[in-house]
């Protein structure tokens, strides 16, 4: 124990008890570095739990006001019988009990009757103990639920001291029950409180002694007045909250919940003890109730009884109890087997991402027709010849024969084969070829007489070929059927084209498919020494004999020897790549694909013809081979560059820094010892430091001699305005100016990087200028050389290094651009620094999109010319990408080198800083630029690119198509809103037409009109109203009869409403993506609606589309066991920015109050949304009752407008306008009817609130983050994706009014004080996650996705 744990008894003065009951109490402190989480005695070994935390204000004195020490008081409650030796006392440190205290006792004055009690298993306890036994263990073997019932049983028969003895008020925990789920590690609470002879102003709860959580109290509890008429404040009576409970806590835990008074004391309220279910309740088995299980269980929780290890409480009432409990069984759960995923899920669960990747990209007969088409149109266009040159020396015959196959059987016919035979000596090679060019004259055979190897007999197919463009293929190896077709229509779409290539995979024996290259674009700069284009490879036939044809010397790596020549040749345009896997390369014994040192001449040859490439391009550097490509034998050259390039081109090395000395001298002092004196100029720029050490520190650089420093003292801005996150604030002005792209420049304070670094630049006199942070640490000598010689390659205007975490893990190894969120992100952060990682890229040197400021070398005249690092509106957050995002529109690219190699803390001196107004900025300028270096396929973030197994590159290739798109109804609702926007896209898009057909007619009508879209009205009674299978089958087959359906290629069905759709779509043999919004489970969802025969009907929709998309993960996840095809996708939801801004551009939020008769002056609080029982409308009302009493006190002077927009008849309607006036809020609540102009209210609004109690990812969410609306709403399905809550809303539970006018509460003040972080934030992350410019393309691809089958 620690040297300062104390303790003391204050009672009992004397362990010689006169009763069996016996009270314990005194203090405990453990020390101001431990923790005591609870207390027991032990008499003769068993346990009593007693109750700690209780305040003991003198002992807080004796141990320097240690809030420890204040609650250090405990309570315990033992039992004592005849012929026990001794107690013990134990205290809890959160890993494990501590005895603490031991004595011996005297029972001579005990009564005679006194016994040994029994163990008792309270009544209160047996229902939630039985049903959670039930939940977690009803289909365990009798081994392990036994196991588990006597666990939870040694719990339960612990005697605890629930009771709290201070006599301070009236009341009980209502909830939780008796057992606790802490997956979460918090609970809910509520309950009533009542103060006796003195006033309750707070209560805190606690289960951890020192961690408090505020309840929420008082609050309104009419059924306490209604029952304790005799107490004031019964009616102010109710509390409730949330709780902390730490995992590690022992079970059961303390809850302790403390009432605060008036006079500032503090006393204990009420005790008990939790069980806690450390399970997570969303996993294992899906419980159903069978007789069987239920009386099973309760063998073995009984089974101890017999026995006597213990007794009921009562006996009859546990009996009860267990009858509640399988009444209560049978009636919740289902009554068969337990819903199992199936087997083909579970299987795609564990197989290869890859092995997915190509079933969804297999040559399906709908994409083979599609691209026969294509491949007619490029001959017609006058698609190239291409020459497959082939070098072949004793290919087996099954390879041969697959070769040739391979090439017949190619989409694009315009092609010939020049195979050189290198002498076989098998003769099955000249035979099964002569056969082959009998049979078909594009295969073109060379029969050598001599073996010259691989070079000359390359060079021997290439005498004969005639082709314009030349693909090399390797004698063992095939070509996918649509590979030549691709490289065709990139030639066509790029007729300059020079040198092409694709992404490839390799093949086995067993044909199975694996280690897929996907490439991104040209990197001219990791071409040097990495040949990552590899296969397949195509090349003008011109350049390569301009190059010189392949050379025998270099074989083993001839390849790379003839590309480096050619690309010598080609402009960095007229290298394309081809992102599609037009290439497998066969993985065997002899094969390089196997292992690169397979070949051991490999790596001479490589090295050989990288050092030529070198010396020809006049770059001063020589290859060799770093440690870790040695260690894992890859032909993976670097660059070892000439130091004498530092020395004449110096480097101004910029730090900014603030305080933190400690952080700087590690920095400089690296430098010293890794950086030549003579090369390297420093300045340091100190951004207002106050620390006295630091400021000592700054003044002595000048005096160190090993390093030329100049420091440079950052002068003093203005103070930030109070709007200055705000993206689309409330007034015309600035709305037309954000609506224009021009964003709202705020005033510069505080860190401003980009200043900073401008500042420093501006005292470089050297030709180059590195930026870098005080906490980066050069680790060894020649860095800089190796970054100063990348610099001095003709085109590369900025470099990066490699900066690894102190832990040892990637920082960064270059930064890419996402197409999800529209940002910039670090490629392989926290990766381990020697994994591999995909195509090698941590481990070699190539072009990036950006590399971040921590450590950027660039030219002083380009940071000039660019006008340097943005720094009124990236301060600090992009500025870094937005340059090099500049330097490339200029023409100069990025390059991050591994060889520099450094240390870096990250935002050790300034901390984390979330800036969304930058976020915002940087959108604006760069979110739909793609990152040419990465491939689609890849998923960017994650960090390490993992294959995205549903990736479909061929649904990226525009074509025309025509869709037919299926919605119930065409009212203002969320899912035909949804559709019509999507309509509006895809009917934008070249050569795609559009029929919408509705079931019930609506005022959207007009809208898809106006947007040139045709739409028909269908009866789909017989379809959607179908008894049985059988007669749906009936009607669908009549109903395919009633049109021609030619304007259908694909149907579109939003909604489960449309699933008849899909089954039309699948009669009629078309494809069909189906959109579910519902979150609810088909059969739930269907009940009431459609009979139970016909709810597999219903479920079969979601098997039977091509594609099933849903906008929220919460929802796919509810849907997922239908999942059979793989045929699931998951994608956002989208906002129309640009439509929003320029709304707000055009409209001011006080012009449109007077419009629909509101206060121009007052806080407008919003519920938009079609008004029925699932959008919780009544708790929006109940929310406004609560807070109505309290908003003058709390606002003085303030004036709040409360409206809902979206009424339409019915009877929820009228019962919302009764409740309205038997509240009295007639004057308060402003209700407006469903409208087209609900823009109008967005932007009049401050402040929307939304209370359904099932959304899956509703547009009133979207629209609101990007119209600046302050957001108060449940936290229901995908709500809680889109949202986080107190960063960009206030989420609440549905159904809650006491939590919602909490929320409500809380965001008016945030409001009414100015404070606009969260709308800011809200804003940022819809621009980031749901932009439309970035979403509805996705969108596209999916329906094209199932156009193509």
């Amino acid at each position: 124990m620690s040297p300062t744990f104390r303790h003391h008894i204050d009672q009992p003065a004397q362990w010689r008890p006169a009763t069996a009951n016996f009270e314990i109490s005194g203090w405990l402190y453990p020390g101001p570095e431990a923790t005591c989480c609870d207390i027991r005695a032990r008499v003769q070994g068993r346990p009593y739990l007693g109750i700690y935390g209780l305040e003991r204000p003198d002992i807080r004195q004796l141990f320097a006001e240690d809030p420890r020490a204040l609650r250090s008081g405990f309570r315990i409650k033992a039992q004592i019988w005849p012929g026990a030796p001794e107690i013990a006392l134990d205290w809890h440190d959160g890993r494990e009990w501590r005895e603490f205290f031991q004595s011996p006792l005297d029972d001579s004055l005990l009564p005679e009757i006194v016994t040994k009690p029994d163990r008792i298993l309270p009544t209160a306890l047996v229902f939630e103990t039985l049903h959670h036994l039930y939940r977690h263990w009803h289909r365990a073997s009798w081994r392990e639920l036994c196991r588990a019932a006597d666990a939870v049983l040694a719990e339960v028969l612990t005697p605890v001291s629930d009771t709290a003895t201070d006599a301070v008020c009236l009341g009980q925990i209502e909830n939780p029950g008796r057992w606790v789920n802490v997956t979460y590690e918090k609970f809910r609470v509520t309950g009533w409180a009542i103060g006796l002879g003195r006033e309750i102003t707070r209560l805190t709860a606690t289960t951890c002694v020192h961690t408090d959580n505020r309840l929420i109290y008082p609050k309104d509890r009419p059924d306490v007045a209604t029952h304790r008429p005799d107490h004031p404040n019964a009616l102010k009576s109710g509390y409730y909250g949330l709780v902390d409970i730490r995992k590690e806590t022992p079970s059961p835990a303390n809850l302790l919940i403390f009432a605060e008074h008036a006079d500032g004391t503090r006393t204990l309220a009420f005790a008990r003890r939790q069980y806690l279910n450390r399970l997570d309740e969303h996993a294992g088995a899906v419980p159903v109730f069978r007789p069987y299980l239920f009386y099973r269980l309760l063998a073995a929780f009984l089974r101890g009884l017999p026995f006597g290890r213990y007794r009921f409480e009562n006996w009859p009432a546990a009996k009860k109890e267990i009858a509640r409990l399988r009444a209560h069984l049978s009636a919740t759960l289902g009554h068969g087997e337990a819903n199992h995923m199936p087997e083909a899920i579970v299987r795609r669960r564990d197989q290869d991402p890859y092995t997915r990747w190509c079933w969804h990209n297999r040559l399906t007969p709908r994409l083979r027709a599609v691209l026969q088409q294509d491949a007619a149109a490029a001959v017609k266009a006058g698609g190239p010849l291409i020459s497959v040159v082939v070098p072949a020396y004793n290919t087996p015959e099954k390879y041969l024969h697959e070769l040739l196959d391979c090439l017949r059987q190619q989409l694009y016919p315009h092609w010939e084969l020049c195979i050189a035979d290198d002498a076989s000596p098998q003769p099955h090679v000249r035979r099964i070829l002569e056969e082959a060019a009998k049979a078909d004259p594009r295969i073109k055979p060379v029969f050598r007489t001599e073996n010259g190897h691989i070079s000359r007999a390359t060079n021997s197919a290439l005498d004969v070929a005639t082709g314009a463009f030349v693909a090399l293929l390797d004698h063992d190896d095939v070509l996918p059927h649509d590979s030549l077709l691709h490289v065709a229509e990139a030639i066509l779409r790029q007729p300059t084209a020079g040198y092409l290539y694709t992404d490839e995979d390799k093949i086995d024996d067993h044909g199975r498919h694996f280690d897929p290259q996907f490439k991104g674009g040209w990197s001219p700069e990791m071409a040097i020494t990495h040949n990552y284009t590899h296969h397949l490879t195509v090349i003008r036939r011109a350049i390569i004999e301009k190059a010189g044809r392949l050379r025998p010397e270099f074989n083993g790596a001839q390849d790379l020897d003839l590309f480096l020549r050619c690309w010598e040749l080609i402009a960095p345009q007229d290298v394309v790549h081809v992102p599609f896997i037009g290439y497998h390369w066969r993985a065997h014994a002899e094969s390089t694909a196997t292992r690169g040192d397979q070949k051991g001449y490999l790596f001479a040859a490589a090295r050989h013809g990288i050092a030529e490439a070198v010396a020809r391009r006049g770059l001063r550097a020589e290859p060799m081979l770093p440690a870790l490509a040695k260690n894992y034998a890859l032909c993976l050259h670097q660059l070892q560059w000439d130091p004498a390039i530092l020395r004449e081109n110096p480097v101004t090395i910029v730090i900014p820094t603030k305080n933190r000395a400690d952080l700087l001298k590690t920095c400089l002092d690296s430098l010293a010892r890794t950086t030549p004196r003579e090369s390297v100029k420093i300045v340091v720029v100190d951004d207002h430091s106050d620390d006295p050490a630091t400021l000592a520190y700054l003044d002595s650089l000048a005096a160190r001699t090993d390093l030329r420093i100049e420091v440079v003292r950052a002068p003093r801005h203005g103070h930030l305005s109070a709007d200055e996150s705000l993206t689309v604030p409330k007034t015309a002005e600035t709305a037309a100016r954000a609506a224009a792209g021009q964003a709202i420049t705020p005033n510069t304070a505080g860190f401003n990087y980009s200043r900073l670094v401008n500042l420093g630049t501006a005292r470089a006199d050297t030709p180059l200028v590195l930026h870098l942070n005080n906490d980066v640490e050069a680790l060894a000598p020649g860095w800089l050389e190796d970054m100063v010689g990348w610099l001095s390659v003709p085109g590369v205007g900025v470099v990066g290094a490699k900066l690894l975490y102190p832990d040892g893990t990637v920082n960064h190894a270059g930064i890419s651009l996402s197409h999800e969120d529209g940002l910039a992100h670090v490629l392989f952060e926290r990766e381990p620094a020697e994994e591999l990682g995909h195509l090698f890229l941590p481990h070699v040197a190539r072009n990036v999109a950006a590399v971040t400021g921590a450590c950027l070398l660039t030219r002083t005249a380009l940071y000039r010319q660019l006008g340097g690092f943005d720094e009124a509106k990236l301060q600090v957050a992009y500025n870094d990408v937005d340059y090099c995002l500049r330097a490339g529109a200029a023409g100069f690219r990025t390059v991050i080198t591994p060889q520099a190699v450094l240390r870096h803390v990250g935002s050790a001196s300034r901390g984390q800083i979330y800036a969304e107004r930058e976020h915002l900025e940087y959108i604006a300028r760069h979110g739909t630029h793609r990152d040419p270096y990465l491939s689609e396929t890849l998923q960017f973030p994650p960090r390490n690119l993992p294959l995205n197994p549903y990736h479909q590159r061929s649904a990226e290739t525009p074509r025309p198509f025509r869709a037919l798109l299926l919605t119930p109804n065409l009212k203002f609702e969320g899912a035909p809103i949804f559709l019509f926007e999507l309509a509006r896209y895809l009917a934008a898009q070249p050569g795609v037409s559009l029929t919408v057909a509705t079931a019930a007619d609506g005022p959207l009508r007009a809208r898809f009109e106006a947007a040139g879209i045709k739409v028909e009205t269908w009866d789909v009674s017989t379809l959607a109203q179908a008894p049985t299978p059988a007669a749906f089958a009936t009607a669908l087959k009549a109903f395919a009869a009633t049109r021609n359906w030619d304007d259908a290629e694909v149907f579109v069905a939003n909604t489960l409403l449309a699933f008849w759709g899909v089954h039309l779509a699948a009669h009629l043999g078309r494809p069909s993506a189906l959109y579910i919004h519902e979150s609810s489970a088909v059969k739930r969802f269907f009940q009431p609606t459609l009979p139970a025969l016909m709810h597999p009907v219903a479920e079969e929709a979601l098997r039977l589309a091509t594609r099933v998309v849903f906008t929220a993960q919460s929802t796919r996840a509810i849907h997922e066991e239908l999942n059979l095809n793989d045929n699931f996708r998951l994608l956002p939801s989208w906002v129309d920015f640009a439509r929003i801004d320029a709304f707000a551009a055009a409209h001011d939020p006080a012009a449109l109050r007077r419009k629909h008769g509101l206060d121009p002056d007052a806080a407008i609080v919003v519920n938009i949304g079609s008004v029925c029982e699932r959008k919780g409308q009544h708790i929006y009302i109940r929310g406004i009752d609560r807070l109505r009493g309290e908003l003058p006190a709390l606002f003085p002077e303030k004036k709040i407008q409360w409206i809902m927009v979206g009424a339409r008849p019915g009877l929820y309607m009228e019962t919302l306008q009764e409740d309205i006036q038997l509240m009295g809020l007639q004057d308060t609540v402003k209700i407006f009817p469903e409208t087209p102009d609900i823009y109008d209210f967005y932007r009049l609004a401050d402040l929307l609130v939304c209370t359904s109690f099932e959304e899956s990812f509703p547009r009133v969410i979207l629209e609101a983050m990007a119209f600046g609306n302050r957001i108060v709403s449940t936290d229901v399905n995908g709500i809680a994706e889109m949202l986080t809550n107190t960063d960009e809303a206030w989420l609440v539970p549905a159904g809650d009014q006491h939590k919602l006018a909490a929320a409500l509460k809380a965001a008016l003040t945030d409001h009414f004080n100015g404070d606009r972080k969260m709308l800011s934030m809200a804003r940022a992350r819809a621009a980031r996650h749901y932009h439309h410019a970035r979403t509805l393309p996705r969108h596209l691809q999916v329906i094209r996705e199932a156009w193509l089958g």
